[in-house]
């Protein structure tokens, strides 16, 4: 998350009857602030019967974040994009500022349009190995989930699509082979960034996400670490 002194000499006289009160209240505040503290970090886990066992990824490709589903696993309308990727065995999907992420040559002016609110954009990456293969294992976590946690994530990562005739609407090529973009239903904001989309799709799985001021892929990739430690 991204998170005086008052100087008075000779100005003011406080006794030691105020000082006490003051001192009672600040105390009070402290242990106000850590039960809230506490209750935050109590674990909101789903579920995740190894019967039922799903697998999330979460992979950091560098200040950008990406949810992976295998390609087994994907839903409509997700699974129809499927055949356009020969060989796919994991789907990447990613979230970003339209004007952004479809701008090839980008100019400090595109940088500061993304500060602005503005249309989304889904990226898909198709890939022919396993995302540990691909971008190295320090920069991808295995989530195993319910498939109850499961559908709500997948479900979130859906909708988050505009459709076009039930199909993802497509808007253009990804900047790399295998990769597309599409549009998305989702306005990006300087609130509401690629990372925070990452963690919004997890937090609807029933994880313990934070997503509040989550705006940098380290926040999303550590949350998914503790997760992971956490057993999923």
């Amino acid at each position: 998350m991204i998170f005086g002194s008052l100087r008075c000499k000779g100005f003011l006289k406080i006794n030691k009857s105020f000082l006490l009160l003051l001192f009672k209240k600040e105390v009070l505040a402290v242990c106000l602030l850590c039960s809230a503290c506490t209750l935050q970090q109590t674990p909101r886990r789903a579920p995740s019967p190894p019967s039922a066992d799903r697998v999330i990824f979460v992979i950091g490709r560098g200040y950008h974040t990406d949810i992976g589903i295998r390609t087994a696993d994907l839903p409509a309308p997700l699974a129809g994009l499927a055949p356009q990727y020969p060989g796919l065995q994991t789907m990447l999907i990613g979230f970003g500022d339209r004007t952004f992420v479809t701008t090839r040559q980008k100019s400090f002016g595109t940088w500061l349009l993304t500060l602005l609110p503005g249309n989304g954009a889904m990226m898909v990456t198709g890939l022919r190995v396993a995302p540990e293969a691909a971008f190295g294992a320090a920069h991808v976590v295995r989530l195993h989930v319910s498939a109850h946690a499961f559908a709500a994530i997948v479900g979130f990562v859906g909708e988050s699509f505009v459709l076009d005739h039930g199909a993802p609407d497509k808007i253009g090529n990804g900047p790399y082979p295998g990769s597309a973009f599409y549009a998305s239903s989702r306005i990006y904001d300087l609130m509401d960034t690629c990372n925070t989309w990452t963690a919004a799709a997890l937090a609807s799985g029933g994880l313990d996400e934070p997503t509040e001021f989550t705006l940098f892929a380290n926040q999303t990739m550590g949350g998914a670490r503790r997760l992971e430690r956490q057993g999923y």
